[in-house]
């Protein structure tokens, strides 16, 4: 299900609620219907999670993130990085 795995992704990174993040973007549905916040959401996201465990190199990901075509991809990517997370 994938488009849990991204409202987890953000509510994880913010420690929130659905909908609860800054941008109010932890919502599964956007996931199927805008790519463009997808692509807000999830970076924001690794942001967070960058600063807080410093040891992840998010430029490999920002670029390939902004440069997803299809939600698949930024499927695959937000699982690439979780493998990264200590």
């Amino acid at each position: 299900m994938n488009n849990m795995d991204y409202e987890l992704f953000l509510r994880d990174a913010f420690g929130c609620d659905r909908g609860g993040d800054p941008g109010g973007l932890a919502e599964a549905s956007y996931f199927e219907s805008n790519l463009s916040r997808v692509k807000i959401g999830v970076g924001y996201a690794m942001a967070a999670y960058i600063e807080k465990h410093g040891t992840i190199d998010g430029t490999k990901f920002y670029d390939r993130l902004l440069t997803a075509e299809n939600n698949l991809t930024i499927h695959e990517l937000i699982q690439e990085f979780k493998r990264e997370l200590p």
